[in-house]
């Protein structure tokens, strides 16, 4: 059996996550815009997973905020999202400014105690 992966490993590898998802979160608002992949991904694992309406989410890697968005709309979903990105959650947060049923925090999902 091998050991886990190093901090220092694992904190390369987040920041390269994060430099990418910063870079490229218009593009990937663009793909989701023409798409609606991550949308209609959402709702399907929703819908399979038989999530009940009005639920509390707590979306780890949230990024732009869709699946947050598609979860608020279709389940009455009260969702906290939380993404490594500034880039990500600074698109969502302007996409989502008045939804007072979704909240938005850069940070990372393994610490949650100091995000």
């Amino acid at each position: 059996m091998t050991s886990p992966p190093s901090s220092e490993f694992s904190d390369r590898v987040k920041n390269a996550v994060k430099k990418n998802f910063d870079q490229s979160a218009d593009i990937y608002s663009a793909f989701e815009e023409k798409h609606h992949f991550f949308h209609a991904l959402t709702l399907r694992l929703a819908e399979w997973m038989g999530l009940p309406k009005n639920s509390f989410i707590l979306d780890i890697g949230c990024g732009n905020g869709i699946s947050c968005e598609a979860l608020r709309n279709h389940y009455r979903a009260t969702v906290y999202g939380i993404d490594l990105s500034k880039a990500m959650i600074a698109d969502a947060r302007q996409r989502l400014a008045d939804d007072t049923r979704i909240h938005l925090l850069v940070g990372d999902g393994e610490d949650l105690a100091t995000s």
